[in-house]
């Protein structure tokens, strides 16, 4: 498009203007520059190549644009920076709704060629028959549809509001509906129904504490402790949700303080997060000093490149950073319960934020459920540099114990992982990476194994 204007410029006013015109190809890179840091540290190097080939490439013809051999303005490119704003604007629903439809109707057909001629084919109606019309209507009739915009998608986002919490009776009514009901479509629609409150989750915490560890979770801390246990959760958004689990076992009568530290996507004492990393030491070090501290995470490949790589024998990057953390817990804590990596990583899904859609889907239209399963391959599982970082974690610290969350989902029979719970048909991973209801009532006993192996004091 820059070069097409460019070409055009050129041939109205000379070369007058190619400073200014270079001053702005100069410009593309400082906007290139600012993508650099979330694409570098969060999603890898693979995605810095979306942002660099259209960088280069528009410098490319942005600078051949000068060239005699090449009239860029033949292509009429401007006509799509004159629809960008509508490509912009309706390219994103488009792409997520033809998501959602894709294993339903097109399964076998990549999303982007459905999505692609649709976004331009709506993108250049709306410019044509509504942006247009609107650049040149009066003001109070752009104020007018400004303010019928804002209550529709109001009421769109009332109507759409996620349901963060299930209702604890859904499990009992779908149970009932399997068993008394005599159409099998009652329990199907009570399935889908459950499923669809799986979008987003969110876990009431205990009492947020307004400090430096508010980093969208923070810093939460229990009341009506009575007890003697010093208690610390650490990690991720997995330490917000079991924070729940630790409590049912270690209840107010047997603590003296529980307090749990988490950030989004950061496990704190297990990643380098410079500040975050350094206030939790503080705080650990000189003020709380727990006699047990519960990690419990979600070990992602795509935030944690240094547990993704290849294992490298006496210069382990990564194991060398977590038995550097653990000893010196180890200083203060008593016990240390380690969570396990969760089964549903290696699959074929990036993240498993299409498997609530997909189990959807499939009993909206009567089909089996097991093909959603995920394989398993022990080897494959045993090999992953996750496991094999945790298991010579456990082997290298005396202090350190096991809380198993994955063998509960794991059909070693089958070969596979289970997803979903075989008698209501409710997904056990949610649309945000996080474990529904019924995969968290799976877990506990395996939270209570550890925790009274590792206190049988407490638990006579």
């Amino acid at each position: 498009m820059l070069a097409s204007h460019f070409s055009e410029e050129e041939t109205k006013y000379g070369s007058s203007g190619r400073l200014v015109d270079f001053a702005t190809i100069g410009l593309v890179i400082p906007v290139f520059a600012i993508f650099l840091p979330n694409t570098i540290v969060e999603l890898g190097p693979r995605n810095l190549a979306q942002f660099a080939i259209p960088a280069i490439v528009s410098i490319f013809l942005m600078v051949s644009s000068y060239s005699d051999r090449i009239d860029w303005s033949r292509f009429r490119l401007n006509y799509v920076a004159t629809i960008s704003y509508a490509l912009y604007l309706i390219h994103y629903p488009v792409l997520k709704y033809a998501q959602h439809l894709q294993p339903r109707y097109f399964e076998s057909i990549p999303v982007w060629t459905i999505a692609l001629p649709v976004t331009i084919l709506l993108a250049t109606a709306c410019h044509h028959f509504y942006e247009k019309p609107m650049l040149h209507a009066k003001k109070k009739t752009v104020f007018m549809h400004v303010v019928i915009l804002f209550i529709v998608l109001l009421i769109v986002a009332i109507q759409w509001k996620p349901i963060f919490r299930t209702d604890r009776g859904r499990l009992e009514s779908i149970l009932e509906a399997v068993e008394t009901s005599k159409k099998p479509d009652r329990a199907r629609s009570a399935a889908i129904e459950a499923n669809k409150k799986w979008f987003n989750t969110y876990w009431p915490p205990a009492t947020l504490v307004k400090d430096g560890f508010k980093n969208q979770f923070g810093h939460y801390v229990w009341p009506n402790n009575t007890g003697q246990l010093r208690v610390v959760v650490v990690g991720n958004s997995y330490a917000v949700q079991q924070q729940v689990i630790v409590r049912k076992f270690l209840p107010p009568s047997m603590t003296a303080s529980l307090d749990v530290y988490a950030a989004a996507s950061y496990s704190i004492v297990f990643h380098r997060h410079e500040k975050l990393t350094k206030l939790f030491w503080e705080e650990m070090e000189q003020r709380k000093k727990p006699n047990i501290v519960f990690i419990l995470m979600r070990y992602e490949v795509y935030l944690w490149p240094d547990s993704a790589v290849p294992l490298r024998p006496g210069n382990d990057v990564a194991l060398n950073y977590w038995l550097q953390a653990v000893n010196r817990l180890s200083k203060f804590a008593d016990h240390i319960f380690i969570s396990s990596h969760h089964p549903f990583e290696v699959s074929k899904y990036f993240g498993q934020r299409r498997l609530v859609h997909d189990v959807i889907a499939a009993l909206e239209n009567g089909q089996d459920l097991t093909r959603l399963n995920f394989p398993y391959n022990a080897e494959k599982f045993a090999a992953d540099p996750v496991r094999v970082r945790i298991n010579l974690l456990l082997q290298q610290c005396k202090k350190c114990h096991l809380v198993d969350i994955e063998s509960p989902f794991i059909n070693k029979e089958k070969n596979w992982v289970q997803t979903y719970d075989r008698v209501t048909n409710i997904v056990y991973y949610d649309a945000w990476n996080h474990y529904t209801d019924d995969a968290l009532k799976l877990i506990e006993p395996n939270f209570e194994k550890a925790i009274r192996a590792a206190l049988p004091e407490y638990f006579p």
